[in-house]
């Protein structure tokens, strides 16, 4: 902790946790920090309770298997999840051709209510949500936020603007 917490740049000590959290499994880190990644690596909590053993390195996993910052399924054909894991477009799918999808699946089914989840959402440009909000706005849909301590920047405005407008739980 102390020699990896200097190699990171944050804001908040919630920002910190979960920069650590993402970037334990980073060879970077465990290269700038001197340590052979090549041999086994044993990672234990102050309890002494072994926690990781081999190291990933998440930056080389190839851009289709990463998670992408938006997307959303249907539950029991009357609530729309929306996993919103990064406020940026995805160069593969924009975000008015996902909008457009959910809003003919709102139509579709008749959807009244919506999950907006933005667990580990680290922000960006908080502008990218505007036509969801909007589509909220229109169709007069009650939701709910799910978020956590990995929320940041434009995630958090997110938070803000729907519990505001929307009184969103």
């Amino acid at each position: 902790y102390k020699k990896i917490v200097p190699l990171m740049n944050y804001e908040t000590t919630e920002w910190l946790y979960a920069k650590i959290d993402r970037n334990i499994n980073n060879r970077y880190f465990y290269e700038m920090l001197g340590i052979d990644i090549n041999k086994d690596i044993i990672i234990k909590t102050v309890d002494n309770e072994q926690i990781i053993s081999k190291i990933v390195d998440v930056n080389s996993f190839p851009n289709n298997n990463r998670p992408k910052a938006y997307s959303y399924k249907i539950l029991d054909d009357e609530i729309l999840y929306f996993r919103y894991r990064a406020c940026r477009e995805e160069a593969d799918y924009p975000f008015a051709q996902f909008m457009s999808e959910v809003t003919q699946e709102i139509k579709n089914k008749n959807i009244k209510k919506y999950i907006l989840d933005l667990r580990h959402n680290g922000g960006g440009n908080s502008e990218i949500l505007n036509p969801f909000q909007q589509l909220v706005k229109e169709k007069q849909l009650e939701g709910i936020l799910i978020i956590d301590n990995g929320v940041f920047s434009a995630g958090r405005f997110a938070v803000a603007r729907f519990k505001k407008e929307f009184n969103t739980i």
